[in-house]
């Protein structure tokens, strides 16, 4: 849009009141324009194809220039037939405090600016071109209440206006207004710029661009019968040779509430050359994640629902707009009827996309999500034809609005909408959205493409998908777009957590996937649960937490809970049978099993998402409620799992059974005993009992160990010196020749958790072998952002992984696996494992260190049992001890 070459300068600060003066105007070199490339006279037969292509639009163009000349000409007969012989009658007075009514407006729009502005306006109605607001249909300017501006002196202006939402409005989507029509009907800098006298000096030959702007929506998008209201600063003039760029911006209020400011717009005037000259978007590098690169959490957005859909055609997206979100996504991203009637695209009219040529859910910069679109073009369309009169150009508030549409298409897609039962889509509050233009849409071109890179996924405080959009002209980058994004917000009444008491009475929006029974709680209450407000996730007695630290669930990556389905119990009854039944998702791509040696659920994922599942239970029926003033933390002490099958729970809905046993209060904290049981397809895989703890922080400042305080060594260090046979493996190394031999394969990334492990074959209190290994803690790893919010602490089952880890070394090493046709890791089943916890490891200790003990080597057709005892230490203080640890070792007979 901008002439090639030509520089953007800063707006000013925008003014505060129509009256604070900002900077004076400044007058600059002109911008140059280059001349037109020289063509090749020589042409291919795709050159002539593309030759004969835009001839024939541009015979279009010129019939639909002479269609709307006959149209004005057409008006204008009309009107001297209707006042021949006599003038019009006249019109009734303006109500007070109207400078300018709707029918000034629509003549400003469509007719005469001398019939408006005065008859010292009237030349300008004799100009091919001029300054004009849009026409029906998207004209949204009602009246004008307040100016401050004099013709021909370009100095900071105000104009006041506001625009009546009709009741039946065309664009509507269920009485809500969509963020276009709610940015564009601020129109009227485009009144008040004519006014200021733009035309007398650009007679015909230059037209009105947007260049550049900034909003943020401060509330939601208005609804149907309101009255939007828009004061308009232009703060700054800048010209450079002949060319006008002004600055401007707004706020605009519905029904006296602030919902939206525009700021640092600039708009200019520009010749039909220079515009042509224009170098679109010069995209930049990708912008590098914000913070200070410490990981955040989540390694992905695990969707509520998926889909097989990588593209959508007009069927689809006119289902969406009937609502039919799952006949075009699937029967899981189905609600029972009457739910999220509001969760639509808006009618043809004003879609913005014909089609969604990619829909890739781990696509893009951020691995978050791309969505390639395109939206074809007609030459009468009446985006076209409206915007405007005689300078059709589309608008960029409906390019944007097409990006929106995308991003409503790619929170249904996600499932986002199962979070609720009756919501509406809204924009993200306080979200800067930047918008910058450089290159016009016109009647000759024949669709624009757009590219949506999507930057963050979140489901606190409420659902919300942010992204950045390149549109393409020509296969030009022409628009940028920076910081889009949409929410999904319950619709005010509409429940969406439990109710006092922590009863559900209400259907919030969920059906189970594996059942297709309502749920009583969803993932959106699980990341409440995990990382956001605690009263949304259990009911209205947890807002006492609003302001201070109090037990949470892990999150992102090591939260292993999406549903609540059942409770037996009640509220501040803390007796032994309650029972809760919840659900978890393990989703086929899940971190664990990619950065797991083996493809199957690793052996922390069986211990969190069950003991994560207790913990909700006791946390859910209150127990640490009578105690409001205390900033409790929560502690796993001790327990006991036997995996009773492996199974393969790729892809499957786990169901976790939590029973209360026991609950016992005394000063400083409180100890909750559970049984569980883990069932997929109706087959019970995995099942223990444990006990936790909640503690004051008096209660965890001076933790003794397992051995009250004393220093126990590891069993090497005991030794009088270190055995001979004694060898160290650094696991960087050990994993580096992985690639270069066959065998099994320990885990990485997420499961990289040992740096070193020491190993001696025979060694050890049972003299059937012996390992210790090593790892230095970093405040940086992983974990620490999951377990738990605001309490940072290594889940234990991790230091559990870490010895397994251990174990599958010593193995390899130890040539159990030589041999062996096709080898592979698998957990230790059918075997009681048992653990005590008495310390904990924060992000300020420097070490851990662990051994086991062999105990056993267990050999059947096809695996081989490994099975030991265990310790864990922090620095000298020995932590964990456990029993009955081990892994198997699978393999094919010869």
């Amino acid at each position: 849009m901008i002439p090639a070459g030509a520089q953007v300068p800063p707006a000013g600060p925008p003014a505060e009141t129509p009256r604070t003066p900002p900077v004076s105007a400044v007058f600059g070199a002109p911008l140059p324009v280059p001349p037109p490339p020289a063509r090749s006279t020589a042409l291919t037969g795709d050159e002539t194809a593309a030759v004969l292509v835009r001839g024939l639009r541009s015979e279009m163009l010129e019939a639909h220039r002479e269609v709307l000349q006959a149209q004005r000409e057409l008006r204008d007969q009309l009107v001297a037939l209707l006042t021949e012989g006599g003038t019009p009658p006249p019109r009734p007075p303006k109500p007070e405090g109207v400078i300018w009514d709707e029918h000034d407006l629509l003549e400003f729009a469509t007719g005469k600016v001398g019939n408006v502005f005065g008859p010292r306006f009237a030349e300008i109605d004799e100009h091919r071109r001029r300054v004009r607001l849009p026409a029906p249909p998207y004209h949204f300017a009602t009246r004008v209440t307040a100016l401050e501006a004099e013709p021909g002196e370009f100095k900071p202006s105000f104009i006041r206006t506001e625009y009546d939402v009709p009741v039946d409005a065309w664009y509507a989507v269920d009485g809500q207004v969509p963020p276009a029509v709610t940015i564009e009907a601020g129109q009227c800098d485009l009144l008040l710029i004519s006014y200021l006298g733009a035309d007398f000096t650009n007679r015909g030959d230059r037209v009105y661009r947007l260049l550049d702007s900034s909003l943020s929506f401060v509330g939601d998008l208005p609804r149907v019968g309101q009255t939007l209201r828009y004061d308009i600063w232009i703060d700054q003039f800048v010209r450079q040779g002949d060319t006008l760029l002004f600055f401007f911006h707004y706020d605009c209020y519905a029904d006296g509430e602030l919902i939206l400011k525009l700021n640092n717009a600039c708009a200019g005037f520009f010749t039909d050359e220079e515009l042509e000259s224009s170098l679109g978007i010069l995209e930049a590098k990708v912008r590098p994640p914000v913070g200070d690169g410490t990981f955040s959490g989540s390694s992905a957005f695990k969707p509520l629902a998926r889909t097989e859909r990588t593209a959508l055609g007009p069927a689809d997206l006119a289902h969406l707009a009937e609502g039919r979100i799952a006949d075009v996504f699937g029967p899981g991203h189905g609600q029972p009827a009457g739910c999220n009637t509001s969760l639509r695209l808006p009618t043809e009219r004003l879609r913005m996309a014909d089609e969604i040529t990619v829909l890739d859910r781990k696509g893009g910069a951020a691995g978050l999500g791309r969505i390639e679109a395109v939206k074809h073009l007609v030459p009468d369309g009446w985006y076209f034809t409206s915007h405007f009169p005689d300078d059709p150009v589309l608008a960029g508030s409906l390019v944007a609005e097409g990006a929106v549409q995308l991003l409503e298409v790619y929170a249904l897609s996600l499932g986002l909408h199962l979070s609720f039962p009756d919501a509406r889509f809204q924009p993200v509050p306080d979200l800067r959205t930047e918008v910058k233009v450089r290159g016009q849409i016109t009647p000759e071109h024949d669709k624009i493409e757009y590219r949506v890179d999507i930057t963050s996924l979140t489901l606190v405080p409420r659902p919300a998908i942010t992204a950045d959009v390149v549109v393409l002209r020509d296969g030009k980058p022409s628009i940028g777009v920076t910081g889009l994004g949409i929410r999904l917000v319950e619709k005010p009444g509409a429940p969406y957590r439990p109710e006092t008491g922590g009863t559900v009475p209400h259907f919030l929006g969920r059906l189970s996937p594996a059942s297709g029974k309502p749920a009583l709680l969803s993932e959106f209450h699980m990341a409440h649960a995990a990382k956001g407000d605690l009263a949304t996730a259990m009911g209205p007695e947890f807002e006492v937490y609003a302001d201070s630290r109090a037990p949470y669930i892990p999150n992102g990556d090591f939260l292993f809970v999406d549903r609540v389905m059942e409770l037996e119990g009640t509220r501040g009854v803390l007796k032994r049978g309650a029972v809760m039944v919840t659900e978890y998702d393990s989703p086929d791509d899940a971190w664990y099993y990619d950065h797991n040696g083996h493809p199957h659920m690793p052996n922390c994922v069986h211990m969190e998402s069950s003991l994560q599942a207790a913990i909700l239970l006791g946390y859910y029926l209150g127990a640490t409620l009578p105690f409001p003033e205390e900033q409790f933390s929560i502690r796993n002490l001790d327990g006991r799992a036997t995996l009773v099958k492996d199974v393969d729970l790729r892809g499957k809905t786990i169901q976790h059974r939590s029973t209360l046993l026991s609950s016992d209060q005394m000063p400083g904290s409180i100890l909750q005993n559970y049984s569980y049981e883990l069932s997929a397809d109706g087959e019970v895989f995995y099942r223990g009992e444990s006990l936790f703890g909640y503690f004051s922080a008096k209660a965890l400042e001076n933790q003794v160990g397992l051995d009250k305080g004393t220093h126990v060594a590891p069993w090497i260090d005991r030794q009088p010196s270190r055995p001979a046979q004694t060898r160290r493996v650094d696991l960087a190394a050990y994993r580096a020749a992985e690639a270069t031999r066959p065998g099994p394969r320990i885990g990485r990334d997420h499961l990289d958790l040992v740096q070193w492990v020491d190993v001696l074959p025979g060694g050890g209190d049972h003299g059937q072998g012996y390992l210790r290994g090593h790892r230095t803690i970093r405040p940086d790893d992983w974990y620490f952002s999951c377990h738990f919010h605001r309490d940072p602490v290594m889940p234990g089952s991790l230091g559990v992984e870490s010895l397994l880890q251990g174990l599958q070394v010593y193995a390899v090493e130890t040539g159990l696996t030589d041999g062996l046709v096709n080898p592979r890791f698998a957990l230790l089943s059918e075997a009681e494992t048992t653990w005590s916890y008495r310390g904990q490891i924060l992000r300020d200790d420097p070490e851990m260190e662990f051994d086991v003990h062999i105990k056993e080597v267990r050999r059947a057709p096809g695996r081989i049992q490994l099975l030991g005892d265990a310790s864990v230490w922090k620095s000298t203080l020995r932590i964990y001890q456990l029993g009955g640890i081990g892994i198997e070792i699978h393999h094919d007979q010869a």
